[in-house]
């Protein structure tokens, strides 16, 4: 398993573990759904922090701190390339940027940690949505770097910080295909890249979406789904930023 897969199974397991006293249950009232939150939900934050703050913390070493080997730099450079600003750039930009990519990747992640970890709802929506733009900038990423799955993954997990936001945007009438219009938009860019943005030969463009997903992206005819998925993922966990007042308070 990769790290992203290890700790969506530590999450996944917590909401298995919360719903264990229901399981002889046909249904959920609302009282049950809310005690599986009240339970689930504080874990699985405490989780999210953890995979965060580690995930930058792992990063404190003299091959991923030093941009000729680091990673960072290559996704860096690869994004200063996709967004057209390889060429708008001045060479001292450029070059500044990419040896800054792994200290930036630290700060990210780290203050992604930090900021669920603040009990104020403000900051940890803050939180997420610095997830959601670290994770849109992996998926922009050119192959062998585009990793979408890793994006979707961690964004439905992020979902239980504020579940019934989530499921008030789930329910809004008409958002869905706006959501899934997101989506689509996404998986479009991506594929006409080469029309969009002129300095890219289409031919090359194309190659984002070359198998990244096998043998899934085989059968799509190269289609990067995870991205497409991520698109859809992303715009209902924004939404339901917007939406977020909180857990319903009960007038009983």
């Amino acid at each position: 398993l990769s790290n992203s897969q290890n700790w969506a199974m530590h999450v996944d397991t917590t909401l298995l573990l919360a719903l264990l006293p229901y399981m002889s249950s046909s249904t959920l009232s609302s009282a049950d759904e809310s005690q599986i939150f009240s339970i689930a939900g504080p874990i699985t934050r405490l989780q999210l922090v953890i995979f965060y703050l580690a995930s930058g913390v792992w990063k404190l070493n003299t091959s991923f701190m030093d941009h000729r080997y680091s990673c960072a730099s290559i996704y860096i450079a690869q994004l200063l390339d996709v967004l057209g600003m390889e060429s708008a750039l001045p060479p001292a930009a450029r070059t500044a940027a990419v040896r800054a990519g792994p200290l930036l990747t630290i700060v990210g992640e780290l203050s992604i940690g930090l900021l669920l970890l603040v009990p104020r709802r403000s900051w940890a929506k803050l939180g997420v949505a610095l997830a959601l733009l670290l994770h849109l900038g992996i998926a922009l990423t050119p192959p062998p770097n585009n990793i979408a799955e890793y994006g979707t993954m961690s964004a439905l997990r992020l979902a239980w910080l504020f579940p019934h936001a989530v499921a008030t945007a789930m329910a809004e009438p008409g958002w869905l295909a706006v959501h899934a219009g997101s989506g689509a938009l996404l998986l479009a860019v991506l594929a006409a890249r080469g029309p969009l943005f002129v300095w890219g030969g289409l031919d090359g463009w194309r190659a984002h979406l070359a198998a990244s997903d096998e043998p899934l992206g085989d059968l799509l005819g190269g289609l990067d789904l995870p991205a497409g998925l991520y698109g859809f993922v992303c715009s209902l966990l924004l939404r339901a930023l917007v939406l977020d007042q909180g857990p319903p308070v009960d007038k009983g």
